[in-house]
Protein backbone atom coordinates (compact mmCIF):
# COMPACT_ATOMS: atom_id res chain seq x y z
CA UNK A 1 0.00 0.00 0.00
CA UNK A 2 2.79 2.18 0.73
CA UNK A 3 4.60 2.10 -2.53
CA UNK A 4 1.10 2.50 -4.19
CA UNK A 5 0.86 5.72 -2.25
CA UNK A 6 4.31 7.32 -3.26
CA UNK A 7 3.58 6.19 -6.96
CA UNK A 8 0.43 8.31 -6.77
CA UNK A 9 1.55 11.20 -4.70
CA UNK A 10 4.42 11.81 -7.13
CA UNK A 11 2.28 11.07 -10.04
CA UNK A 12 0.10 14.39 -8.70
CA UNK A 13 2.51 16.30 -8.03
CA UNK A 14 3.92 15.71 -11.97
CA UNK A 15 0.53 16.67 -12.81
CA UNK A 16 0.44 19.58 -10.40
CA UNK A 17 3.86 20.76 -12.27
CA UNK A 18 2.56 20.01 -15.71
CA UNK A 19 -0.28 22.12 -14.62
CA UNK A 20 1.44 25.25 -14.10
CA UNK A 21 3.35 25.12 -17.82
CA UNK A 22 -0.10 24.46 -19.34
CA UNK A 23 -1.42 27.89 -17.73
CA UNK A 24 1.27 29.87 -18.20
CA UNK A 25 1.52 31.25 -21.87
CA UNK A 26 -1.94 32.16 -21.68
CA UNK A 27 -1.79 33.06 -18.17
CA UNK A 28 1.35 35.65 -18.50
CA UNK A 29 2.05 35.87 -22.01
CA UNK A 30 -1.38 36.61 -23.83
CA UNK A 31 -4.90 35.42 -23.59
CA UNK A 32 -5.20 34.87 -26.79
CA UNK A 33 -2.25 32.46 -27.14
CA UNK A 34 -4.59 29.15 -27.63
CA UNK A 35 -6.15 30.19 -30.59
CA UNK A 36 -3.11 31.89 -32.24
CA UNK A 37 0.53 30.95 -30.88
CA UNK A 38 2.24 33.07 -32.92
CA UNK A 39 1.60 36.15 -30.60
CA UNK A 40 3.82 34.73 -28.20
CA UNK A 41 7.02 34.22 -30.82
CA UNK A 42 7.53 32.12 -33.55
CA UNK A 43 10.87 30.59 -33.91
CA UNK A 44 12.05 27.64 -34.05
CA UNK A 45 12.63 27.44 -30.41
CA UNK A 46 8.93 28.81 -29.83
CA UNK A 47 7.77 26.62 -32.16
CA UNK A 48 9.41 23.61 -30.66
CA UNK A 49 8.08 24.77 -26.99
CA UNK A 50 4.32 25.56 -28.31
CA UNK A 51 4.00 21.94 -30.07
CA UNK A 52 5.53 20.08 -26.84
CA UNK A 53 2.19 22.04 -24.80
CA UNK A 54 0.24 21.38 -27.37
CA UNK A 55 0.80 17.71 -27.80
CA UNK A 56 1.79 16.57 -24.37
CA UNK A 57 0.57 19.27 -21.85
CA UNK A 58 -2.18 20.26 -22.87
CA UNK A 59 -5.68 18.68 -21.29
CA UNK A 60 -2.80 15.71 -20.76
CA UNK A 61 -1.89 16.91 -17.38
CA UNK A 62 -5.78 17.78 -16.46
CA UNK A 63 -6.69 13.98 -17.40
CA UNK A 64 -3.42 12.96 -15.57
CA UNK A 65 -4.49 14.62 -12.18
CA UNK A 66 -8.63 13.81 -13.10
CA UNK A 67 -7.25 10.44 -12.74
CA UNK A 68 -5.59 10.17 -10.01
CA UNK A 69 -8.98 11.76 -8.45
CA UNK A 70 -10.28 8.25 -9.17
CA UNK A 71 -7.37 6.70 -8.44
CA UNK A 72 -7.61 7.83 -5.20
CA UNK A 73 -11.61 6.98 -4.84
CA UNK A 74 -10.30 3.34 -5.28
CA UNK A 75 -8.22 3.66 -1.94
CA UNK A 76 -10.96 5.66 -0.13
CA UNK A 77 -13.32 3.24 -0.83
CA UNK A 78 -11.83 0.08 -0.37
CA UNK A 79 -10.57 1.69 3.18
CA UNK A 80 -11.84 0.68 6.80
CA UNK A 81 -15.31 1.03 7.77
CA UNK A 82 -18.44 0.06 6.66
CA UNK A 83 -19.19 0.77 2.79
CA UNK A 84 -21.93 3.56 3.56
CA UNK A 85 -19.69 5.56 5.71
CA UNK A 86 -16.77 5.24 3.26
CA UNK A 87 -19.38 6.37 0.35
CA UNK A 88 -20.65 8.84 2.77
CA UNK A 89 -17.25 10.53 3.26
CA UNK A 90 -16.13 10.31 -0.57
CA UNK A 91 -19.21 12.28 -1.21
CA UNK A 92 -18.67 15.05 1.61
CA UNK A 93 -15.37 14.92 -0.03
CA UNK A 94 -16.81 16.07 -3.30
CA UNK A 95 -18.94 18.98 -1.33
CA UNK A 96 -15.65 20.50 0.11
CA UNK A 97 -13.95 20.53 -3.09
CA UNK A 98 -16.87 22.28 -4.67
CA UNK A 99 -16.24 24.75 -1.74
CA UNK A 100 -12.56 25.27 -2.39
CA UNK A 101 -13.16 25.50 -6.19
CA UNK A 102 -15.66 28.53 -4.93
CA UNK A 103 -13.11 29.82 -2.86
CA UNK A 104 -10.03 29.56 -5.81
CA UNK A 105 -12.60 31.26 -8.44
CA UNK A 106 -13.34 34.30 -6.25
CA UNK A 107 -10.42 34.70 -3.68
CA UNK A 108 -7.83 33.48 -5.85
CA UNK A 109 -9.33 35.00 -8.76
CA UNK A 110 -8.88 32.34 -11.14
CA UNK A 111 -12.23 31.66 -13.19
CA UNK A 112 -10.62 28.30 -14.84
CA UNK A 113 -10.54 26.07 -11.76
CA UNK A 114 -11.33 22.69 -11.85
CA UNK A 115 -11.74 21.54 -8.46
CA UNK A 116 -15.49 22.31 -9.09
CA UNK A 117 -16.49 20.39 -11.96
CA UNK A 118 -14.10 17.55 -10.16
CA UNK A 119 -16.46 17.82 -7.58
CA UNK A 120 -19.62 17.51 -9.78
CA UNK A 121 -18.08 14.38 -11.73
CA UNK A 122 -16.92 12.72 -8.85
CA UNK A 123 -20.39 12.72 -7.50
CA UNK A 124 -21.29 11.00 -10.75
CA UNK A 125 -18.59 8.40 -10.58
CA UNK A 126 -19.41 7.55 -7.13
CA UNK A 127 -23.04 6.52 -8.29
CA UNK A 128 -20.97 4.15 -11.32
CA UNK A 129 -17.92 2.54 -8.81
CA UNK A 130 -19.78 -0.50 -8.03
CA UNK A 131 -19.23 -1.41 -11.11
CA UNK A 132 -16.42 -3.89 -12.80
CA UNK A 133 -13.36 -2.11 -13.83
CA UNK A 134 -14.65 -3.13 -17.22
CA UNK A 135 -17.53 -0.87 -17.31
CA UNK A 136 -16.15 1.89 -15.78
CA UNK A 137 -13.56 1.67 -18.97
CA UNK A 138 -16.72 1.56 -21.37
CA UNK A 139 -18.13 4.67 -19.45
CA UNK A 140 -14.98 6.30 -19.50
CA UNK A 141 -14.65 5.95 -22.99
CA UNK A 142 -18.75 7.08 -23.03
CA UNK A 143 -17.31 10.38 -21.37
CA UNK A 144 -14.73 11.11 -23.76
CA UNK A 145 -16.80 10.35 -26.37
CA UNK A 146 -19.04 13.42 -25.50
CA UNK A 147 -15.98 15.47 -25.37
CA UNK A 148 -15.21 14.34 -28.94
CA UNK A 149 -18.63 14.53 -30.25
CA UNK A 150 -19.17 18.69 -28.80
CA UNK A 151 -15.56 19.57 -30.17
CA UNK A 152 -17.03 18.45 -33.81
CA UNK A 153 -19.88 20.24 -32.94
CA UNK A 154 -18.45 23.74 -32.05
CA UNK A 155 -16.98 26.22 -33.98
CA UNK A 156 -13.65 26.47 -33.23
CA UNK A 157 -12.77 28.84 -35.86
CA UNK A 158 -10.35 31.45 -35.14
CA UNK A 159 -10.22 35.46 -35.59
CA UNK A 160 -6.88 37.43 -35.26
CA UNK A 161 -7.04 39.62 -32.23
CA UNK A 162 -7.50 43.35 -33.58
CA UNK A 163 -4.81 45.56 -31.28
CA UNK A 164 -7.84 47.40 -29.46
CA UNK A 165 -8.82 44.03 -28.33
CA UNK A 166 -5.25 43.10 -26.83
CA UNK A 167 -4.53 46.14 -25.05
CA UNK A 168 -8.25 46.21 -23.11
CA UNK A 169 -7.01 42.50 -21.97
CA UNK A 170 -3.61 44.32 -21.17
CA UNK A 171 -5.73 47.04 -19.44
CA UNK A 172 -7.83 44.39 -17.52
CA UNK A 173 -4.59 42.62 -16.58
CA UNK A 174 -3.22 45.79 -14.81
CA UNK A 175 -6.10 46.48 -12.47
CA UNK A 176 -5.97 45.63 -8.58
CA UNK A 177 -6.73 42.62 -6.94
CA UNK A 178 -11.10 42.90 -6.68
CA UNK A 179 -11.90 44.10 -10.22
CA UNK A 180 -9.96 40.43 -11.13
CA UNK A 181 -12.16 38.81 -8.46
CA UNK A 182 -15.28 40.33 -9.76
CA UNK A 183 -13.96 39.44 -13.62
CA UNK A 184 -13.24 35.70 -12.35
CA UNK A 185 -16.57 35.35 -10.77
CA UNK A 186 -18.81 36.45 -13.81
CA UNK A 187 -16.57 34.53 -16.22
CA UNK A 188 -16.87 31.27 -13.75
CA UNK A 189 -20.48 31.45 -13.29
CA UNK A 190 -21.00 32.39 -17.43
CA UNK A 191 -19.05 28.95 -18.38
CA UNK A 192 -20.62 27.16 -15.31
CA UNK A 193 -24.01 28.20 -17.15
CA UNK A 194 -22.74 27.48 -20.38
CA UNK A 195 -23.31 24.06 -21.96
CA UNK A 196 -19.96 23.58 -22.81
CA UNK A 197 -19.90 22.12 -18.60
CA UNK A 198 -21.28 19.08 -19.81
CA UNK A 199 -18.18 18.28 -21.83
CA UNK A 200 -15.79 19.30 -19.17
CA UNK A 201 -17.78 17.26 -16.50
CA UNK A 202 -17.41 14.33 -19.10
CA UNK A 203 -14.05 14.63 -19.58
CA UNK A 204 -13.44 14.61 -16.27
CA UNK A 205 -15.76 11.88 -15.13
CA UNK A 206 -14.20 9.96 -17.78
CA UNK A 207 -10.89 10.20 -16.35
CA UNK A 208 -11.93 9.43 -13.38
CA UNK A 209 -13.15 6.25 -14.49
CA UNK A 210 -9.92 4.72 -16.15
CA UNK A 211 -8.88 5.53 -12.78
CA UNK A 212 -11.06 3.99 -10.61
CA UNK A 213 -10.68 1.34 -13.38
CA UNK A 214 -7.08 1.06 -13.49
CA UNK A 215 -6.38 0.77 -9.56
CA UNK A 216 -9.41 -1.92 -9.34
CA UNK A 217 -7.62 -3.90 -11.74
CA UNK A 218 -4.38 -3.72 -10.32
CA UNK A 219 -2.71 -1.97 -13.29
CA UNK A 220 0.19 -0.90 -10.65
CA UNK A 221 1.20 -4.48 -10.41
CA UNK A 222 1.64 -4.98 -14.33
CA UNK A 223 4.78 -6.40 -15.81
CA UNK A 224 7.43 -3.96 -16.79
CA UNK A 225 6.72 -5.17 -20.23
CA UNK A 226 3.24 -4.99 -20.47
CA UNK A 227 3.81 -0.93 -19.39
CA UNK A 228 6.27 -0.79 -21.91
CA UNK A 229 3.59 -1.61 -24.44
CA UNK A 230 1.02 0.21 -23.21
CA UNK A 231 3.76 3.39 -23.34
CA UNK A 232 4.40 2.09 -27.26
CA UNK A 233 0.54 1.71 -28.29
CA UNK A 234 -1.15 4.52 -26.21
CA UNK A 235 1.54 6.83 -27.05
CA UNK A 236 2.34 5.99 -30.73
CA UNK A 237 -1.80 6.23 -31.49
CA UNK A 238 -2.11 8.95 -29.29
CA UNK A 239 1.27 11.51 -30.77
CA UNK A 240 0.26 10.34 -33.94
CA UNK A 241 -2.83 12.09 -33.84
CA UNK A 242 -2.10 15.10 -31.68
CA UNK A 243 1.08 16.02 -33.49
CA UNK A 244 -0.69 15.50 -37.02
CA UNK A 245 -3.55 18.04 -35.76
CA UNK A 246 -0.86 20.54 -34.20
CA UNK A 247 0.91 19.99 -37.83
CA UNK A 248 -2.10 21.01 -39.67
CA UNK A 249 -2.89 24.06 -37.72
CA UNK A 250 0.09 25.40 -37.93
CA UNK A 251 0.59 25.04 -41.68
CA UNK A 252 -3.23 26.44 -42.19
CA UNK A 253 -2.24 29.01 -40.52
CA UNK A 254 -4.77 28.52 -37.38
CA UNK A 255 -7.49 29.32 -39.28
CA UNK A 256 -8.93 26.89 -35.82
CA UNK A 257 -7.92 26.07 -32.68
CA UNK A 258 -5.58 23.57 -32.28
CA UNK A 259 -6.75 22.67 -28.69
CA UNK A 260 -9.96 22.62 -29.20
CA UNK A 261 -10.31 20.34 -32.67
CA UNK A 262 -11.86 16.83 -32.40
CA UNK A 263 -9.09 15.01 -33.37
CA UNK A 264 -7.00 16.68 -30.59
CA UNK A 265 -9.48 15.61 -28.18
CA UNK A 266 -9.62 11.94 -29.41
CA UNK A 267 -6.18 11.86 -28.76
CA UNK A 268 -5.34 13.19 -25.29
CA UNK A 269 -6.63 9.77 -23.43
CA UNK A 270 -4.27 7.48 -25.35
CA UNK A 271 -1.39 9.83 -23.70
CA UNK A 272 -2.66 10.23 -20.61
CA UNK A 273 -2.94 6.43 -20.34
CA UNK A 274 0.63 6.66 -21.82
CA UNK A 275 2.09 8.96 -19.37
CA UNK A 276 0.27 7.02 -16.74
CA UNK A 277 1.96 3.77 -17.61
CA UNK A 278 5.40 5.01 -17.95
CA UNK A 279 5.60 7.17 -14.84
CA UNK A 280 4.79 3.94 -12.93
CA UNK A 281 7.36 2.26 -14.87
CA UNK A 282 9.86 5.19 -14.32
CA UNK A 283 9.51 4.86 -10.48
CA UNK A 284 10.70 1.46 -10.76
CA UNK A 285 14.47 3.04 -11.23
CA UNK A 286 15.82 3.53 -7.79
CA UNK A 287 17.44 6.69 -9.20
CA UNK A 288 13.85 8.06 -10.75
CA UNK A 289 12.24 6.99 -7.31
CA UNK A 290 14.98 9.12 -5.47
CA UNK A 291 14.39 11.89 -7.67
CA UNK A 292 10.84 12.13 -7.41
CA UNK A 293 10.86 11.99 -3.30
CA UNK A 294 12.82 15.11 -3.17
CA UNK A 295 10.38 16.88 -6.62
CA UNK A 296 7.19 14.97 -7.07
CA UNK A 297 5.67 13.57 -4.23
CA UNK A 298 6.00 16.48 -1.92
CA UNK A 299 3.88 18.61 -4.45
CA UNK A 300 1.85 15.47 -4.74
CA UNK A 301 1.05 15.49 -0.86
CA UNK A 302 0.03 18.53 -1.13
CA UNK A 303 -1.57 18.53 -4.18
CA UNK A 304 -4.44 21.26 -3.69
CA UNK A 305 -2.58 23.78 -1.47
CA UNK A 306 -0.02 23.52 -4.71
CA UNK A 307 -2.45 23.98 -7.04
CA UNK A 308 -4.40 26.85 -5.48
CA UNK A 309 -1.43 28.41 -4.20
CA UNK A 310 -0.13 28.43 -8.05
CA UNK A 311 -2.91 30.34 -8.53
CA UNK A 312 -2.00 32.95 -6.39
CA UNK A 313 1.84 33.23 -7.53
CA UNK A 314 0.18 34.00 -11.16
CA UNK A 315 -2.15 36.15 -9.80
CA UNK A 316 1.03 38.18 -8.08
CA UNK A 317 2.99 37.82 -11.43
CA UNK A 318 1.27 38.71 -14.17
CA UNK A 319 -1.89 41.18 -12.53
CA UNK A 320 -2.09 44.57 -10.87
CA UNK A 321 -2.09 42.88 -7.65
CA UNK A 322 1.29 42.10 -8.12
CA UNK A 323 4.36 42.93 -10.46
CA UNK A 324 2.25 42.91 -13.54
CA UNK A 325 4.13 41.18 -15.64
CA UNK A 326 1.54 40.10 -18.34
CA UNK A 327 2.20 40.69 -21.68
CA UNK A 328 5.82 41.42 -21.40
CA UNK A 329 7.75 37.79 -22.14
CA UNK A 330 7.63 35.53 -25.02
CA UNK A 331 7.44 32.21 -24.88
CA UNK A 332 10.92 30.85 -24.38
CA UNK A 333 11.13 33.62 -21.64
CA UNK A 334 7.57 31.81 -20.70
CA UNK A 335 9.57 28.77 -19.70
CA UNK A 336 12.30 30.08 -18.56
CA UNK A 337 10.35 31.87 -15.85
CA UNK A 338 8.30 28.55 -15.27
CA UNK A 339 11.35 27.13 -14.21
CA UNK A 340 12.02 29.24 -10.40
CA UNK A 341 7.94 29.73 -10.17
CA UNK A 342 7.63 25.63 -10.05
CA UNK A 343 11.10 25.55 -7.70
CA UNK A 344 9.26 27.80 -5.24
CA UNK A 345 6.67 25.43 -5.52
CA UNK A 346 8.95 22.40 -5.04
CA UNK A 347 10.56 24.06 -1.86
CA UNK A 348 8.11 25.64 0.12
CA UNK A 349 6.23 22.00 -0.23
CA UNK A 350 9.08 20.25 0.68
CA UNK A 351 9.62 22.36 4.06
CA UNK A 352 6.14 22.66 4.82
CA UNK A 353 6.16 18.76 4.65
CA UNK A 354 9.18 19.40 6.98
CA UNK A 355 7.37 20.80 9.63
CA UNK A 356 3.96 19.47 9.53
CA UNK A 357 1.91 16.35 8.38
CA UNK A 358 -0.34 17.76 5.19
CA UNK A 359 -0.89 21.04 3.38
CA UNK A 360 -3.27 23.45 4.90
CA UNK A 361 -5.79 22.60 2.10
CA UNK A 362 -5.54 19.00 2.25
CA UNK A 363 -6.00 20.02 6.44
CA UNK A 364 -9.13 21.79 6.05
CA UNK A 365 -10.52 19.49 3.53
CA UNK A 366 -9.71 16.87 6.38
CA UNK A 367 -11.25 18.40 8.84
CA UNK A 368 -14.32 18.96 6.50
CA UNK A 369 -15.03 15.15 5.65
CA UNK A 370 -14.36 14.51 9.37
CA UNK A 371 -17.15 16.54 10.33
CA UNK A 372 -19.09 16.16 7.66
CA UNK A 373 -19.06 12.20 7.42
CA UNK A 374 -20.10 12.12 11.29
CA UNK A 375 -23.43 13.92 10.52
CA UNK A 376 -24.44 12.59 7.23
CA UNK A 377 -23.67 9.15 7.86
CA UNK A 378 -26.19 8.14 10.37
CA UNK A 379 -28.71 9.95 7.90
CA UNK A 380 -27.87 7.71 5.21
CA UNK A 381 -27.79 4.48 7.76
CA UNK A 382 -31.71 3.12 7.57
CA UNK A 383 -32.72 2.58 10.45
CA UNK A 384 -33.85 -0.82 12.66
CA UNK A 385 -37.24 -1.13 12.51
CA UNK A 386 -38.91 -2.14 15.90
CA UNK A 387 -40.89 -4.91 15.88
CA UNK A 388 -44.11 -4.38 18.04
CA UNK A 389 -44.53 -5.96 21.44
CA UNK A 390 -46.20 -9.25 21.86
Amino acid sequence: MRDRIRVLDALRGFAVLGLLIAHFPSTGGTNFAFSDPRLLGWTPWEMGLWGTQAVFIDAVMRGVFASLFGASMAIILSGSGDMLTRRAGFLVRCIGLLVLGVVHMSLLAWSSDILAIYAVAGMGVLVLSWLPPRYLFAFAALGWAVVVAYAGYRDIATETPTYAEMMAVQAAHAEGYWPHVQASVETWIMMMTNASVLGRIAEAGGYMLLGLGLMRSGALNLSAQTLVRVVSIAGAVGVALAAGTAIHAALSGFVFDASLHPVMRFSKPFIVIAMLAGFVLAMRSELFAHVSKVIFEPVGKMALTAYMGSSLMMLWLFTGFGLELYGRFDRVALWGLMIPAGGFIIVACNLWLSRFKQGPMEKALRVFVDQGTGLIAPVLRPRAKTLPAE
